[in-house]
C-alpha cells in the first residue's frame, strides 16, 4: 500500500472537504530537523488524524506524544488491512475506510476514491464537531487533573512565528 496515494487521494480532499488546513511535517519546505516540526504540530494542531492500517512504529510514536500533551483532537483512520489493532490502542474508536482501493496501483476508479473521500469527509466534520465536548486521550481520560502542554512556551522559530502576537489564525 502506498500511503501517500492515501494520504493525496482520500484523507487530503477528506480534511479540506471538512474545512480544516492539511499539513504533514515532511512537507515542510525549509531546512532543518524534521522532528522538530513533526513535535510542534503535534502539540500544536487542532487535529491529528492517525492512520493505524498498518502497524507502523513512527504512527504509533507520533500518536503517543499527542496523546500525552492534549487531552483530544485526535481522529484515528483505519483500511483495513490489519485483522487486528495493537492492544493498546485496540479499544479506541477508529474510522474505517476502504482501503481496498488503495492496493492496486496507482489507485482504484476514480469515483469510487471521491464517494469514499465523501463518505470520510462527512465523519470527520462530524466528528470534529463532537470533540470538543469529549476526551479522546486515552492518557487524559485515565488520569483525570492532568494538565495539557501550553504549547505557547516553546520557543522555536515555528513558535515564535505562531505565537499569540503574531497569530495568523492557525491554531487559534
Amino acid at each position: 500500500v502506498n500511503f501517500d496515494n492515501v494520504f493525496k487521494h482520500l484523507i487530503s480532499p477528506a480534511l479540506e472537504d471538512a474545512q480544516c488546513e492539511v499539513f504533514r511535517a515532511d512537507m515542510e519546505a525549509s531546512a532543518g530537523d524534521i522532528r522538530t516540526d513533526m513535535f510542534f504540530e503535534l502539540v500544536t494542531a487542532d487535529i491529528v488524524v492517525a492512520d493505524l492500517s498498518a502497524h507502523n512504529a513512527n504512527v504509533f510514536y507520533e500518536l503517543g506524544i499527542r496523546d500525552g500533551v492534549c487531552p483530544r483532537g485526535v481522529l484515528i483512520i483505519d483500511g483495513g488491512w490489519t485483522p487486528n489493532r495493537a492492544f493498546d490502542v485496540a479499544s479506541d474508536r477508529a474510522f474505517r475506510y476502504l482501503g481496498s482501493l488503495f492496493q492496486v496501483p496507482p489507485v482504484g476508479p476514480p469515483e469510487r476514491i471521491q464517494s469514499e473521500m465523501r463518505r470520510l469527509a462527512l465523519i470527520f466534520k462530524q466528528a470534529i464537531a463532537a470533540d470538543s465536548q469529549t476526551t479522546g486521550s486515552p492518557l487524559y481520560s485515565h488520569l483525570p487533573g492532568l494538565k495539557e502542554v501550553d504549547w505557547e512556551g516553546i520557543d522555536t522559530s515555528r513558535a515564535r512565528y505562531f505565537s499569540p502576537s503574531g497569530m495568523t489564525g492557525r491554531n487559534g
